[in-house]
């Protein structure tokens, strides 16, 4: 008999241990958002996108403030509006600037039609994933976006684009709006400044150092060093569980 109930007990306990186990909260796991941030492309259809050699990569940034889209296909910036409900994406018509380029003409062309057909849309880590209406990926995207932690609980995202410091440009995502920044080399570092920023006449400026950034807003066309810069946030960077960005 007690044999008998040690062995229920037993079982009892590895059964809740079991449980546990299965169901132990993932608090503190981070899903990047659709909107805000940077997205390169890295596959269409299954195949690699390799490297162009050109300055610019090909990419997408969704704006949640106005429903549109912008982004490079591989010769000309694209641009248009979307819509989703959930997990349903629907992309308007996809307008482009007209260069013609030696190369990146069929990769922009393709990149362009899977924009087109895509009908629904998943993040997986750090990967965006568009769809067809039959559940097939069309194309793949990965984020090098740096996401920061503001004041008053708002996040930051930052992603830096190509690799020479004096020619660097960055994009960054702040209450719901992107901004494209050109960098302005400083004694510690560099500065990134949007002009204009937020509203006409005003230029934003980020300033990473280490860990942490901050944002501040001033008039458009006062000199680098004016003091008339106010600060918008302190931020801190987050880290992802799955890598750190």
């Amino acid at each position: 008999m007690f044999r008998s109930r040690l062995l229920l007990l037993v079982s009892a306990v590895l059964a809740a241990l079991a449980g546990c186990t299965t169901s132990a909260p993932t608090s503190g796991t981070q899903t990047l958002p659709l909107e805000g941030t940077y997205w390169k492309l890295a596959s269409l259809r299954n195949q690699m996108v390799l490297p162009a050699g050109t300055p610019r990569e090909p990419h997408i940034l969704f704006e949640a403030t106005d429903q549109r889209f912008a982004g490079f296909g591989g010769c000309n910036s694209l641009f248009g509006s979307y819509a989703r409900e959930g997990a349903q994406l629907r992309l308007g018509p996809v307008a482009a600037t007209r260069m013609a380029c030696a190369s990146g003409m069929e990769l922009e062309k393709a990149f362009a039609t899977a924009l087109h057909v895509a009908a629904s849309w998943r993040i997986e880590g750090d990967r965006l994933l568009l769809l067809d209406q039959g559940k097939g990926v069309v194309a793949e995207f990965v984020s090098g976006s740096q996401l920061y932690a503001c004041d008053g609980g708002k996040n930051l995202l930052v992603h830096y684009e190509g690799t020479d410091p004096r020619q660097q440009q960055a994009w960054l995502s702040y209450e719901g709006r992107n901004y494209r920044l050109q960098v302005k080399p400083v004694a510690a570092g560099a500065r990134y400044v949007a002009d204009p920023g937020r509203a006409a006449g005003t230029r934003l400026e980020w300033w990473p150092q280490g860990q942490a950034g901050t944002l501040r807003e001033g008039q458009s066309g006062k000199p680098d060093s004016s003091d008339d810069l106010r600060t918008l946030a302190s931020c801190v960077r987050k880290y992802y569980p799955w890598r750190t960005i």
